[in-house]
């Protein structure tokens, strides 16, 4: 009788694949973890959520996307940021409606301070400043911190967009 062919030894591809799953999970929960006690609120400047006591979100500097994240460098806390759900993805001017962008100012990401972008076009048209749906954004400086949750100073244009964007009616 001759001897069965047997696959490699070892967990099928199945097997290996979920549990390659499970350790990213566990990687991404920690640095969620991380990044709620660095930030402990809504890091984006003014945020009416405070006064309204909204759920509050790690979000991702850069998605997944179809290709995956293989280097795993995504799920880093210095590419995650605390905001909440609001500035994240339910409001018109959120991060993942593309109406709002952060970057960081320093090597260490989001563990050091960073500078947040407004599309101020389709701000100018969610206010009725505009009567025409722009069809790129006009990125705009709406605020630049010192250091990580601490905004330095801000001119009138930016403290009138911002107490603007902190009523949450847009």
């Amino acid at each position: 009788m001759p001897a069965p062919l047997w696959k490699d030894s070892g967990p099928s591809q199945k097997v290996r694949r979920a549990m390659r799953t499970k350790t990213r999970k566990s990687h991404l929960d920690a640095s969620k973890r991380v990044v709620k006690a660095r930030d402990k609120g809504c890091r984006f400047p003014l945020c009416g959520c405070r006064r309204l006591r909204l759920r509050l979100e790690v979000s991702h500097r850069a998605h997944q996307g179809a290709g995956g994240n293989p280097a795993e460098d995504r799920n880093d806390a210095a590419n995650l940021l605390l905001v909440c759900a609001e500035r994240h993805k339910d409001n018109p001017i959120s991060l993942d409606r593309h109406t709002l962008q952060w970057e960081p100012l320093t090597a260490d990401g989001a563990k050091g301070p960073i500078v947040w972008f407004l599309d101020i076009a389709m701000y100018a048209y969610l206010t009725g400043q505009a009567t025409q749906r722009p069809v790129g954004p006009t990125w705009f400086e709406v605020a630049a911190e010192r250091q990580a949750g601490t905004v330095g100073p801000l001119s009138p244009r930016q403290t009138a967009v911002l107490q603007q964007l902190a009523l949450m009616e847009i």
